[in-house]
């Protein structure tokens, strides 16, 4: 009975997976539970070598041929941990007890017993895994860790407790209380819970074992670890408590003087939303300034929908440097100049820009009564230029009147029809010093009287040039009477190199002295000047000019 079962590869009644071998190494027996374990059919390995059988890793098929042999040799040998590989590739670990089988006195088969010990390989894989990340974690991070007993006694001390206490982690177990070590002997020893698993922080400033006064951020949580039922994170947070303190001050510094300005300054981000603002622009508004921050600031200043073409923020964001503008805003009652300055972060990513808008009513109303004045002074002087020839009386006034509608009708701006009104009031200040007798002479003019007429504009221009309200029509005064040819006076400039404004001049200076009498020829007819002035095109004066001239000229005929 005993041989068939040995033959069969079966051993009935036992749970663990058990082999034999003999001197060959082959598989004489297997138990029907390595189907159970690996997935093997045993009958299908008996009398197959142990090498051919697979159930067995390449490392471990080495140890169990080598145990397998010093057990035939008579030796006593310990348990063994064995790999074994199942059917599907998986590994499993076995505990291995190997003992010989006796026939006659001699060993005819080595029986060996295996254990499944997976679970607890895998247990003891993790736990290890566990303790170094938990090593790593500690060693690591730039917290203290503390972890006490109910009573608040320390029973460990791990993670950066050096940095933070100045002392090592074996002398803060010393300390004994937690209470000692963060100098509250006189208060409670730990912070209680109210309930399980809470999570609870609080600051305490501390004098360190270096005498340094610092600032601890603690977390406190009920924890079962090593006996222990509180663990306390404890984090340095003086540096950081210096930086919010120091970031108040420069706040309200910064708001103090934002305050205390008299031009109107906000903080604008790239979607026009106002990120703060001082206590001037919210007077001026006649807001609190919480109505104002997080708002458009063209809705809150402009009242607009959109930002003006003139946003200086706009052009801010898109340069990424300074822009500034003048501009009339209703809705502050006042002119402003207004200047907006991009702000980087450390990054050099632009995030908003800082505008100030300078009240600039004062200095409009001073502008305007101070051009009132020089325009009296112009006409003063064109008078006085005039008083002394009958002929041109007037003529400065016409010629400006016209210079003014020629730049209209061409679209140009108020500034350039500014520096015309001036440069036409001027532009014949130089004929003062020149006798009555050669301005209205009837006859030709010798080559002196002739020199002396072509030195008028220069003297114009230089006599206007020490006034700092004409300098802008300096150009205009000097350059009139160029022609489009370049044969002109008196710098023979030509075509596009004479000044636009000057160019205008030319043509309605020509057009009223045709209009007018003169001791040296008649007053033509407006027919006449017409032709002349289209004679003349191309060649004396600007096609353009012209073009604009006999348009003006031809409309007032027809009222």
């Amino acid at each position: 009975m005993k041989n068939e079962q040995e033959n069969s590869g079966k051993i009935p009644g036992v749970d663990y997976l058990i082999y034999s071998l003999d001197r060959a190494f082959r598989l004489t027996s297997i138990s029907p539970s390595l189907k159970t374990y690996l997935g093997f059919q045993s009958e299908k390995l008996i009398g197959r070598p142990l090498a051919d059988a697979g159930f067995l890793s390449l490392d471990s098929m080495d140890q169990a041929l080598a145990d397998a042999g010093r057990v035939f040799s008579g030796e006593t040998i310990p348990p063994a941990e064995y790999r074994f590989i199942s059917r599907e590739g998986k590994v499993r670990f076995g505990a291995v007890e190997s003992s010989p089988r006796y026939r006659q006195g001699v060993v005819v088969e080595v029986v060996s017993v295996v254990w499944d010990i997976t679970g607890k390989k895998l247990t003891e894989k993790t736990h290890r895994e566990s303790e170094e990340l938990n090593r790593i974690i500690l060693s690591e991070i730039s917290d203290a860790i503390v972890i006490t007993d109910d009573s608040g006694r320390i029973i460990l001390a791990a993670g950066n407790v050096e940095a933070v206490f100045r002392i090592s982690a074996e002398e803060a177990r010393q300390k004994g209380k937690l209470a000692k070590l963060l100098g509250s002997e006189g208060g409670t020893d730990r912070v209680k819970l109210e309930k399980a698993g809470e999570i609870l922080t609080l600051e305490k400033e501390i004098v360190n074992a270096a005498g340094e006064r610092r600032v601890l951020l603690i977390t406190v949580k009920q924890v079962n670890i090593r006996g222990g039922t509180v663990l306390y994170c404890c984090r340095d947070i003086t540096e950081r408590k210096r930086a919010e303190e120091d970031f108040r001050s420069a706040a309200a510094e910064l708001q103090t003087t934002f305050d205390t300005m008299s031009d109107l300054v906000m903080v604008v981000d790239p979607q026009y939303r106002v990120a703060r603002a001082n206590q001037a622009l919210a007077e001026a508004l006649n807001l609190p300034l919480a109505k104002i921050l997080g708002k458009p600031c063209h809705q809150m200043v402009h009242g607009t929908d959109r930002p003006p073409e003139y946003c200086p923020h706009t052009r801010a964001i898109q340069e990424g440097q300074e822009s500034r503008t003048e501009a009339r805003e209703e809705r502050l009652n006042g002119d402003f100049l207004i200047t907006a300055n991009p702000m980087f972060s450390g990054t050099g990513c632009l995030f908003g820009t800082v505008c100030v808008m300078h009240d600039i009513s004062g200095i409009r109303k001073t502008e305007e009564a101070l051009k009132k004045a020089a325009l009296e002074t112009l006409k003063a002087l064109s008078q006085l230029v005039e008083a002394s020839d009958p002929y041109t009386a007037g003529h400065s006034s016409r010629v400006t009147d016209l210079s003014i509608k020629i730049a209209r009708e061409m679209g140009l701006s108020p500034e350039d029809i500014e520096i015309l009104r001036v440069a036409g009031f001027l532009h014949d200040l130089g004929k003062i010093g020149i006798p009555g007798s050669v301005l209205n002479k009837p006859t030709r003019l010798t080559q002196a009287e002739r020199i002396m007429i072509q030195s008028h504009p220069v003297v114009s221009a230089q006599t206007s040039e020490g006034v700092e309200a004409f300098k802008a029509a300096v150009p205009v005064i000097r350059h009139h009477h160029e022609r489009w040819d370049g044969t002109g006076y008196p710098s023979g400039l030509k075509g596009e190199g004479i000044p636009r404004l000057a160019r205008i001049l030319a043509v309605a200076d020509s057009l009223d002295a045709m209009l007018s009498e003169r001791p040296y020829r008649r007053q033509r007819t407006e027919d006449e000047a017409i032709k002349e002035l289209e004679k003349g095109t191309g060649s004396q004066w600007d096609p353009g000019v012209v073009q604009v001239a006999l348009k003006i000229m031809k409309a007032q005929a027809e009222i």
